[in-house]
C-alpha cells in the first residue's frame, strides 16, 4: 500500500481545480501538479502556503488559491484491493504512461453539470471539485463503482488503474 500525506494547494479556476505539490523537476516555480509530480505533497504547510501565493501571482485567471491537506491510501496490487472493500470516500488513479513523465490521473463518478471523461463512465477530480465514490441509498458500494470505473479505464484508455482512498480538506484561502 502507497500512504500519502501533507499539504496541497487547491488553485481553483472558472471550470476546474487543480492540485498542486513539491516541485520534482526544472521548472518556473516552487510547484508541480501533483498529477504529473509523482503524487508528492508539500512537507510543510508553509512550503505549500508560499508556492500557492506564487503561482497566484503569475495567473490573473484564477478565482482562488486554497492550502488543503491530502491524505491518500492506493492500492499497489490486486491483493491489496481488498483494503478497500468496505470503505468511502474511493477514487481511482490512471496511470497514464504515454507521455514524456508518468502521470497519475485522479479520477471519480461523473457529476452532473460538469465534464466527464469521454465514454468512460467517471471524470477527472479536478473536473468535479474532487468527488469521490461515497455510500448512496440504491447505488452499488463506492468500491464496486471504482472498481468499474478501473476495469473501463484498463478497457477503454488501455492504461493501469487502481483504486484509493482519497481526503482532501481544505484548510484556509492563500490568495
Amino acid at each position: 500500500m502507497r500512504y500519502i500525506k501533507g499539504y496541497v494547494f487547491i488553485a481553483n479556476f472558472r471550470y476546474k481545480s487543480l492540485l498542486f505539490g513539491r516541485k520534482i523537476d526544472d521548472s518556473n516555480g516552487n510547484y508541480n501538479n501533483i498529477e504529473g509530480n509523482g503524487l508528492i505533497p508539500y512537507n510543510r504547510r508553509q512550503e505549500a502556503i508560499e508556492a500557492g501565493k506564487e503561482f497566484a501571482g503569475k495567473r490573473k485567471d484564477l478565482i482562488e488559491v486554497n492550502l488543503g491537506d491530502l491524505e491518500m491510501s492506493i492500492a499497489e496490487n490486486e491483493e491489496e484491493l481488498s483494503f478497500f472493500r468496505r470503505k468511502s470516500e474511493l477514487i481511482v488513479v490512471m496511470k497514464n504512461t504515454s507521455l514524456p513523465i508518468t502521470e497519475e490521473r485522479l479520477l471519480g463518478p461523473v457529476v452532473e453539470g460538469k465534464l466527464s471523461f469521454c465514454h468512460i463512465p467517471g471524470a477527472f477530480l479536478a473536473d468535479t471539485d474532487f468527488t469521490t465514490y461515497t455510500r448512496e441509498k440504491g447505488e452499488k458500494s463506492p468500491f464496486e463503482r471504482a472498481y468499474y470505473l478501473g476495469t473501463e479505464i484498463n478497457r477503454q484508455a488501455q492504461s493501469a488503474a487502481t483504486i484509493a482512498k482519497f481526503s482532501l480538506k481544505r484548510l484556509q484561502r492563500i490568495a
